[in-house]
């Protein structure tokens, strides 16, 4: 055989190698929508959509009329709380199965909303400088680098109105550590309060606010109080008890993570 003619893959190790990339490039969204589809109801459903609904109240306190548009939109928690205030909603999410349970959630309220199929950075199908808000909570966390991230929160800003708002919301790693990385096999930029801060000013975009959250709450003696239940909560003991019982997580490390672990709020400004 010519080194014209060699097969690609011809040695056990180029074969390998090669399994590995089809599987990252062709089936790692399948695999996920596979793993996220299998949440549905299970424990600790209710209390993620207590705090959806305590984020929209905060995102979008006082605001009267607003145009929003939601970047990853998972089985259609906020979708939800922002349509039964009667605003303007958009959702993308390219994940099949997700995005069917989001139209299905709206449906239920008779909400006219839509959720559309498109991903950053470039989110086809949606007008620049349209949205009055935008947000995404637990998205950016997800990117593979932190030029993906900075493409990512570009492509959104792109489409929001000069003065309209942005919000982000992610783990705090300083806080999660290596569960950053176990709780959700799909994170893979490191998210911090400050690294999102830096990466919203670098755009030229305003921060307007900037803090650490814990179960939403802001005010200082509250999260105190959360941060000395973090530190007392059994999380090793809990996780090895009960594997995967809390919407696909460990136990200890679900309720740390829906609970005490810091969250990272960040709010920009259009300019």
């Amino acid at each position: 055989m010519t080194t014209d003619q060699k097969v690609v893959g011809s040695t056990p190790a180029e074969r390998a190698r090669q399994s590995v990339l089809t599987l990252s490039e062709a089936d790692h969204l399948m695999k996920y929508e596979q793993s996220i589809s299998r949440i549905g109801d299970r424990p600790g459903s209710g209390l993620q959509q207590w705090l959806a609904r305590r984020t929209v109240s905060r995102f979008l306190a006082d605001v009267k009329t607003a145009t929003v548009l939601e970047i990853g939109t998972g089985v259609g928690r906020i979708a939800d709380e922002i349509s039964r205030r009667g605003f303007t909603y958009v959702g993308v999410e390219p994940t099949g199965s997700l995005r069917i349970a989001t139209q299905q959630r709206l449906a239920q309220i008779n909400s006219e909303n839509l959720v559309i199929d498109s991903s950053l950075p470039k989110l086809d199908g949606l007008e620049d400088n349209f949205f009055s808000h935008a947000l995404a909570v637990h998205v950016l966390e997800h990117a593979d680098s932190a030029d993906t991230a900075f493409e990512w929160l570009n492509g959104m800003a792109r489409k929001v109105r000069v003065g309209g708002r942005i919000l982000i919301v992610c783990p705090n790693f300083l806080d999660l550590r290596g569960h950053f990385f176990d709780t959700d096999w799909t994170h893979q930029w490191v998210s911090t309060t400050s690294r999102i801060a830096v990466l919203g000013e670098e755009l030229g975009l305003k921060v307007v606010e900037e803090f650490d959250l814990r179960c939403t709450f802001k005010n200082i003696f509250a999260r105190f109080a959360l941060s000395l239940l973090s530190a007392l909560f059994p999380t090793q003991l809990m996780n090895s008890l009960f594997q995967r019982a809390f919407n696909l997580r460990n136990f200890g490390s679900g309720i740390q993570t829906a609970l005490f672990w810091r969250m990272s709020w960040v709010e920009f400004e259009r300019i």
